[in-house]
């Protein structure tokens, strides 16, 4: 049986290390010999996306789990839906259905199309889950009101309250050139909002929540406005590169 402390310690891992996301990988180092090789499903988004992923570990959703379990001595299976089915135990169902109180730390945090839970996450407690999103992202944290559903792991004691935060720094990463557009969430989201709240001082300053919604992305128009740039409310590679020419230089040390 893992304690909640130490499993979602394992899960921060690949987030603090910043690590990739292929499709069936669970803590490999992602090679060149891999990535022409592909993986066996999302191909396309492994070609796309995968090749800066080379040289670093990569690991997917639930890969994380059966990772996390392994360090610890313990098993879970590499699927979500198998999660679902056979590696929960007491309380699942709709993120509604969970009162606060109940929303422990460790449990596990499902996103849903129809039957199909397709995708995990662990929740780490202070309303953010940790998750190995996909191959543009990696592993990535995420405000748990995006998340459908949630269930407790059979082999872990949830031995900590309910309002427990880990002690660590959760500051978002640098861009990864990652394309944001409306409806995005995540760290990357999370990030731009901050770098426009610096830019656009003459305007009303952004909510700091990793959301993608209109108020971003007129923000993000505003930028390509003053950049010059084509203003479709979309943040790709050239926007990001107005935004880090605009942003205010720091006074060196």
């Amino acid at each position: 049986m893992m304690k909640a402390k130490d499993f979602i310690a394992e899960i921060l891992i690949p987030y603090n290390e910043g690590w990739g996301y292929i499709w069936g990988m669970y803590g490999q180092v992602w090679t060149e010999a891999m990535q022409k090789k592909g993986s066996r499903q999302n191909n396309d988004m492994t070609q796309k996306y995968g090749r800066k992923w080379i040289g670093k570990r990569v690991i997917d959703c639930s890969g994380m789990h059966y990772w996390a379990a392994q360090q610890l001595g313990e098993y879970i299976y590499h699927g979500s839906n198998t999660i679902w089915k056979s590696y929960l135990k007491g309380k699942k169902g709709k993120l509604s259905e969970f009162s606060q109180t109940a929303r422990l730390p460790g449990v596990a945090g499902f996103k849903t199309k129809g039957t199909n839970r397709h995708h995990i996450g662990t929740y780490i407690g202070g309303g953010w889950v940790i998750e190995s999103k996909g191959t543009n992202y990696g592993v990535i944290r995420s405000p748990l009101s995006e998340w459908h559903e949630m269930g407790y792991l059979k082999n872990v004691e949830y031995e900590l309250p309910y309002d427990w935060v880990p002690d660590i720094d959760l500051k978002p990463p640098e861009p990864t050139q990652a394309t944001l557009r409306k409806g995005s969430s995540g760290d990357n989201v999370l990030y731009l909002q901050q770098c426009l709240n610096k830019i656009l001082t003459d305007l009303t300053p952004l909510a700091e929540d990793g959301k993608f919604g209109a108020l971003t992305q007129e923000a993000v128009k505003n930028v390509q406005y003053r950049a010059k740039i084509t203003m479709d409310g979309i943040c790709g590679p050239m926007t990001w590169a107005a935004i880090k020419e605009m942003l205010p230089k720091e006074d060196p040390e």
